[in-house]
């Protein structure tokens, strides 16, 4: 929604829709790890946890990536 009230060409500048995303998006891997730890305690799994864990490391994995290579958080505006 925020996207919507912003003019296209304001894409590459920190208006609270670009800063919102950098921010969501830097909170992602914290996020994911919180998940990780809920499933870590859980006393008994089903298939679908196998597949929801498995989903996370991933997730997790493909954040270190796009933060080594400078590209987590998202920031629009560099």
């Amino acid at each position: 929604l925020l996207y919507l009230g912003q003019p296209a060409l304001a894409i590459g500048d920190p208006t609270p829709a670009n800063i919102a995303v950098a921010v969501l998006s830097g909170l992602l891997p914290v996020a994911s790890m919180l998940a990780l730890s809920r499933y870590a305690k859980r006393a008994t799994w089903r298939r679908a946890d196998a597949c929801d864990v498995a989903a996370l490391v991933g997730m997790l994995q493909w954040s270190v990536t796009l933060a080594a290579a400078g590209l987590l958080p998202l920031t629009l505006w560099r």
